[in-house]
């Protein structure tokens, strides 16, 4: 872990500090505290949080340097440590995007190709179901349908109330039981 061990010189450096002649115990503690911050979040994971306190960090040994509080000998090694600390922070920041990236990427590809599968399980559903109806139609074209029995108007049903016997002639009128007495023959016997 380059980046604690990275913290951990800063904070020995700012340590060494506060025996210093001329250098404020109160400047010492208020930088190991921001120093202190930077490295919980570091190792916490919160590599953002940990960039935006090691600025503050920064600002506030500058303005340290600036009051006199700390040499400007010090407050050169402090910024080096710093900008050590910040690369460390700026890569692994960008390691862990391009790790949330490939995992977002990885999850569209599965999602994709979940989507592919259905799409070619829906394709073959339908050329299963237009198969079906092609068959369907070609079954009904071959096969007519059953013929319905036409009514019968030229025989309409039989009625046994107008003849004696119930059988009528071709007609359809009711004939006459027994013979007519003629032979059908005519002139002399």
């Amino acid at each position: 872990m380059r980046l604690l061990g990275l913290a951990l010189v800063v904070v020995l450096g700012l340590s060494g500090c506060a025996s210093a002649p001329g250098y404020p115990a109160s400047v010492a503690a208020g930088l190991e505290r921001r120093v202190m911050a930077v490295a919980t979040d570091c190792a916490d994971g919160h590599f953002t949080d940990a960039l935006a306190k090691l600025g503050d960090l920064q600002a506030a040994a500058a303005s340290a340097q600036a009051d006199g509080d700390i040499s400007a000998d010090r407050q050169a090694r402090i910024s080096t440590a710093i900008d050590l600390v910040r690369q460390d922070l700026q890569a692994r920041i960008a390691e862990a995007q391009r790790t949330a990236l490939d995992g977002a990427i990885s999850s569209l590809k599965e999602e994709q190709q979940k989507l592919a599968e259905q799409q070619k399980q829906a394709e073959q559903q339908q050329a299963e179901l237009e198969k079906k109806a092609k068959e369907a139609e070609q079954q009904a074209v071959d096969e007519p349908a059953p013929a319905q029995p036409a009514p019968d108007e030229q025989n309409p049903p039989k009625d046994d109330t107008h003849g004696k016997s119930g059988k009528s002639d071709e007609s359809g009128k009711p004939g006459k039981s027994g013979k007519s007495g003629k032979s059908g023959k005519s002139g002399k016997d």
